[in-house]
């Protein structure tokens, strides 16, 4: 059992590995040889077909180049079929052979060339049973196309060959006026054409005989050369037949026409120079009716150059007319010879003057479309060319021939000549100027000096091809005027940057100012508000700065204000728009600027140095007092609280007594400055209380410090003490209490009268040993009546 699944295993792999396509060995063998068509068999059979089958053939390569592998088949279309010629059992790429055959449904025409061993012809669809009825021929191209087309060509050749009748009656009983030259000419050129038709296929075959074909007797190569001769001896023939009747045709149409035979010169001229050996007959005839015609040649110039009225070219076919005299056997007369001397100059010089108009033009279009700045030596080379020019540059036309002698077109000629030697002169005299010029402005561009660059430029505006050459200097100048406010932006050197700025709003010396002037305009606007923002960003930040800084200054407050961190840090006075406009933003600066020193650097000083006071008076006391009564004459503002602060700072200012039997605290400061000691002290009050009395009098209280009333028992502890003015002592209507220690340090002051209505100031003045701020409580009340 096992033995017979392994030989079923193996039956199957041998069957997988079975061919798909089935090899036909034909008998007897194939033979690359020129044989002519040779029946391809199986033995004495031909091959069969089995439908759905799969079939090869291998034909053999051959030896030479330029074969063809011709498969005649008589019943193909019942199979698909190629050639190729690397095959692998229908595997991998299969790249056809192209069938070149004119005749697809019965023959098979392939390129083979030398090189490959051998060809597979492929079977890979049989659509039904059928026998292979197949001969094969191994021939060369050249002698495959020329069998296929002799017939056809000789066919050609024959309908399209012409009677040589009429040709060689020319001259005998040719009749030139009524002969039909437009119809005959026609029939020529027709038939011609088909000839060259001819001839070109010849050409292809021929190019590809092998090289050993030459003088072979292979009877087609016979028949092919006697095919191209019978072409090209029957073209040679219909050409110079053609040209005969071209050549009658244009003299007969030109009979009282001189302008018309003048123009046809040229083709008589070829005529007789086209190499074709004509009849005699014809030769004679066809000189003669020319030799008649060429005296009106000179009189139709005179004519034409005397009516002539601008300095383009005369048309001249003279040396046609000249060769015709040779080949007519005639001597032309002077005044044709001269005519042709005077048309050949005036063409030349018309020449010489167009040439050098165009290389003005080049020289001119090359200056102009350079797309950078020249280098010191860019107009050498246009200085030579033009210098050239001017050398080469013909003279005017002197005098001439009496018959054309006063011709309009030698005025206007000579003219033009004058015209383009001053246009040169004055392009090389330009050129000249601009050689110097540009080594300086090159010097400038090193410098970067692009405004010096423009000005010299437009100094010698005559020079207007220079702007051109600098397209890109207003752009350049721009920049550098750019980055030149940009760098006084970056170091806020202000004066430099609107200098700057100014410069560039004022500057309109540009070399096209139309096509510069928006960007130059944005720039300015751009800048001119980046400036303004710097120099208000800036000095706000100063001032802010400044002040954060010094909000803790005790000392020399007053020149805080004095310091410029409270100006902006620069007074602008440029603008590209309305002074209106500036004074606003100026204005608006200042009005900040003002607020910062007279507004909120006081307020914030003196709030914060009246915490730092009140929290510790022992600490520089006196000092931050003193500061705070500094910036309070700075102050400008409206804070109720501010203003508070100062009063109760200022020796000089009256503290309010609004309230009876109420103690006020207030603060007493030296008003000398003597850190050792020994320092006069100064408080005033104002007696501001509320009274329905007419005359309303008061008990003033007044508890000092120990410090300063500890010895008042033995000497009086006050300087001074005034009321409204009045000096106040211990004696008479007044009372002055002594402070103790009995009575808690208190002083009272009695009777005070005060004003109902106004300022009730009471100031004491008292000296001290110390330099501080002291602390006193004062109340205000009614008088107490008392025995005795």
């Amino acid at each position: 059992m096992k033995l017979k699944i392994f030989i079923l295993i193996v039956s199957l792999a041998f069957l997988s590995r079975c061919a798909n396509y089935k090899q036909l060995q034909p008998d007897p063998e194939l033979t690359p040889m020129e044989l002519g068509y040779i029946e391809i068999k199986d033995g004495d059979e031909p091959f069969e077909l089995e439908k759905d089958k799969k079939y090869y053939m291998v034909f053999p390569g051959v030896t030479q180049a330029n074969f063809y592998l011709v498969l005649d088949i008589t019943n193909k279309s019942f199979f698909n079929s190629y050639l190729t010629d690397t095959f692998d059992d229908g595997k991998g790429r299969i790249i056809q052979i192209p069938d070149e055959s004119d005749d697809p449904g019965n023959q098979s025409v392939y390129s083979v060339t030398s090189g490959v061993m051998q060809y597979y012809w492929v079977i890979d669809l049989v659509k039904n049973d059928v026998l292979l009825e197949m001969n094969y021929r191994y021939v060369p191209k050249w002698r495959f196309k020329f069998e296929n087309q002799y017939e056809k060509l000789k066919a050609t050749v024959l309908k399209n060959s012409i009677d040589q009748s009429a040709y060689l009656g020319i001259g005998e009983s040719f009749n030139i006026h009524d002969f039909n030259y437009a119809g005959e000419l026609k029939d020529i050129e027709q038939k011609t054409a088909e000839l060259k038709k001819c001839q070109e296929v010849l050409k292809e075959i021929e190019s590809i005989f092998p090289q050993n074909i030459l003088n072979s007797t292979d009877k087609a190569y016979l028949d092919y050369m006697e095919l191209k001769k019978q072409i090209d001896e029957e073209l040679l023939f219909q050409d110079k037949y053609a040209s005969t009747l071209k050549v009658l045709k244009l003299e007969v149409e030109s009979r009282g026409k001189t302008h018309k035979f003048v123009e046809a010169l040229p083709e008589f001229a070829r005529f007789f120079e086209s190499g074709h050996t004509h009849d005699l007959k014809v030769l004679t005839m066809v000189k003669t009716l020319l030799a008649d015609r060429l005296d009106e040649v000179a009189p139709h110039y005179v004519r034409q150059i005397n009516a002539k009225q601008d300095a383009t070219v005369i048309e001249n076919n003279l040396d046609s007319a000249k060769k015709l005299y040779q080949h007519c056997g005639k001597t032309p007369d002077q005044e044709f010879l001269n005519l042709t001397d005077f048309v050949t100059e005036f063409n030349k010089k018309v020449d010489a003057v167009w040439a050098a108009k165009k290389s003005l033009e080049e020289i001119s279009n090359a200056v102009g479309s350079q797309d950078r700045m020249p280098g010191n030596t860019f107009f050498t080379e246009y200085i030579s060319k033009l210098s050239k020019l001017e050398y080469n540059l013909p003279k005017p036309i002197g005098s001439q021939p009496g018959s054309v002698r006063n011709a309009t077109c030698i005025r206007l000629l000579n003219k033009e000549i004058d015209k383009v030697r001053q246009r040169i002169s004055s392009l090389l005299s330009n050129y000249r100027e601009a050689e110097r010029l540009v080594p300086q402005l090159n010097a400038y561009k090193e410098q970067k000096d692009y405004q010096a660059m423009r000005r010299l430029i437009k100094q010698n505006s005559h020079l207007t091809f220079m702007p051109g050459l600098y397209k890109n200097l207003d752009q350049l100048s721009i920049d550098a005027q750019t980055n030149k406010i940009k760098n006084a932006l970056r170091s806020q050197d202000w004066p430099v940057a609107e200098s700057n700025l100014r410069d560039l709003h004022m500057d309109r010396d540009f070399l096209n100012y139309s096509a510069i002037a928006g960007t130059k305009n944005r720039i300015v606007s751009m800048y001119e508000d980046s400036l303004y923002t710097n120099v208000n960003r800036i000095s706000r930040q100063r001032a802010q700065q400044f002040m954060n800084d010094n909000i803790n200054t005790v000392n020399k407050v007053q020149e805080l204000y004095d310091n410029a961190a409270f100006l902006p840090v620069y007074d602008l006075t440029f603008t590209s728009g309305s002074q209106a406009d500036l004074d606003r933003k100026v204005s608006a600066l200042n009005e900040f600027m003002r607020q910062i020193r007279e507004e909120e650097f006081p307020e914030k000083s003196i709030k914060h140095l009246y915490n730092e006071f009140t929290s510790d008076l022992s600490t520089q006391g006196v000092y931050k007092g003193r500061a705070i009564v500094a910036h309070g004459k700075n102050y400008k503002g409206k804070d109720a609280a501010t203003w508070q602060r100062i009063v109760e700072c200022d020796p000089y200012s009256a503290k309010k007594l609004t309230e009876v039997k109420n103690y006020r605290k207030i603060f007493v400061l030296p008003v000398t400055t003597h850190s050792a000691g020994g320092n006069e002290y100064l408080f005033k009050l104002n007696i501001q209380i509320p009274s329905e009395a007419k005359f309303p009098v008061y008990d003033v209280n007044v508890k000092l410090p120990k410090t300063v009333a500890v010895n008042a028992s033995a000497a009086q502890w006050f300087e001074e003490i005034k009321m409204n003015g009045e000096l106040i002592k211990n004696e008479g209507r007044y009372t002055v209490t002594s402070p103790t220690a009995s009575n808690n340090y208190e002083c009272q002051i009695t009777p005070l009268r005060v004003n109902k209505t106004g300022d009730n100031i009471l100031e004491i003045r008292f000296k001290s040993g110390s330099f501080q701020v002291f602390e006193v409580s004062v109340m205000a009340q009614p008088p107490i009546i008392r025995k005795n």
